[in-house]
């Protein structure tokens, strides 16, 4: 991973987390020389990155794709503590 690679993830990896997000866009964007607008969507672009990632470690423990559906939603309610 490039420099500047690492150091954004290091700064974004928080935004994984449900409500890890400590600083706001504009402040981590600030101190990265960023605008809010490019944060946001590296925030996206890392959650969608992410969720795929999951997902196929899921796959790899479920039966078929509703399983892995039904195994995503649960995780998710564990994590939220819902």
């Amino acid at each position: 991973m490039a420099r500047g690679s690492e150091r954004l993830f290091d700064r974004l990896e928080p935004a994984l987390a449900w409500n890890g997000m400590e600083q706001s866009h504009a402040e981590i964007a600030q101190s990265l020389a960023m605008t809010p607008d490019a944060v946001a969507q590296s925030v996206k672009r890392m959650r969608s990155r992410y969720r795929k990632l999951l997902e196929l470690e899921i796959a790899e423990t479920v039966d078929g794709p509703e399983a892995v559906a039904e195994e995503r939603a649960y995780l998710i309610r564990i994590l939220s503590g819902t």
